[in-house]
């Protein structure tokens, strides 16, 4: 195994069949993670070099690590057009830019050690000692999204795949959660609404959690969006397309100051707001 590791990075063009070593340009050959964006490869390494990115199948290798001050990458995931790097001790970094620059996004994290990232849809999940964290909003913020698992786990590998997210722990096996539970979106009725609707938050004041309810009376694309005073988008509850239903999502503000923030519903051309406070 470390004979392997410490070759650094190969390409097969026949299924494993054959192996080759593509190494040109990497400064460091202990490879901790591989994501694909496109034609892009970017390769994580383990001990210090940071992240390098391949333009051509492996065949040149380039340094791509302005701003990342930590380069002990342990994962990375791609989502859109952002590619996320977590590290030892350094947490979650996002680069919108192929890695020409990276900016720190752990808030709510925390332990700074990322065994595992996955990405889908609009959403990104970490895997770290304590369990396994959600972020709606591209790192801005993160909540734990551990129910389910007795004790806290130790988790090294995530996978989003057929409607579960699985995670790979220590000691634990692999455990596997509804994705649509883990972000806390529920189908709660089986009558299709007549009309859009969006209800007030329950409880309402709330300290740290609450639930909004809203139907959906046509498939389409549905966004929640949390706001706060100011206007400034805080968190995404909801960024997909659903089917006519009524259903309900579990807010986390533990990570949020108190205060009054709104929530706001768009699906094809239906919008409405409402506004709740946080009381600490």
């Amino acid at each position: 195994m470390q004979e392997l590791i410490a070759r650094g990075y190969f390409l097969s063009t026949n299924n494993g069949t054959n192996w080759t070593t593509v190494n040109n340009g990497l400064t460091s050959i202990y490879i901790g993670a591989l994501a694909v964006s496109g034609t892009n490869i970017f390769a994580g390494t383990s001990n210090g070099g940071g992240v390098f990115l391949s333009t051509n199948n492996g065949t040149n290798w380039t340094a791509v690590n302005n701003g990342l001050t930590q380069r002990y990458i342990w994962s990375l995931a791609v989502s859109g057009t952002n590619l996320f790097a977590g590290t030892e001790g350094g947490g979650v970094y996002i680069s919108a830019n192929n890695g020409t620059s990276w900016t720190s996004v752990s808030n709510g994290l925390p332990v700074q050690t990322v065994n595992a990232l996955a990405a889908s849809e609009t959403n990104i999940f970490a895997g770290t000692y304590p369990g396994v964290y959600l972020s709606t909003n591209n790192g801005t913020n993160w909540i734990i999204k551990n129910q389910g698992f007795n004790p806290s786990p130790q988790v090294l590998a995530l996978l989003v795949s057929n409607n579960y997210i699985f995670a790979g722990t220590i000691a634990q096996s692999v455990s596997r959660r509804s994705y649509a539970e883990v972000i806390g979106i529920q189908n709660i009725g089986t009558e299709i609404p007549t009309n859009y609707s969006l209800s007030q938050n329950y409880p309402n004041p709330f300290n740290p959690v609450t639930n909004l309810k809203f139907g959906i009376s046509d498939l389409g694309f549905v966004s929640l969006k949390i706001f706060d005073l100011l206007g400034k988008e805080v968190v995404t509850l909801v960024n997909d397309k659903l089917n006519p239903g009524t259903y309900r999502v579990e807010f986390d503000a533990g990570s949020l100051t108190s205060g009054v923030y709104f929530y706001r519903l768009t699906s094809g051309d239906f919008t409405d707001t409402k506004r709740m406070l946080l009381v600490k």
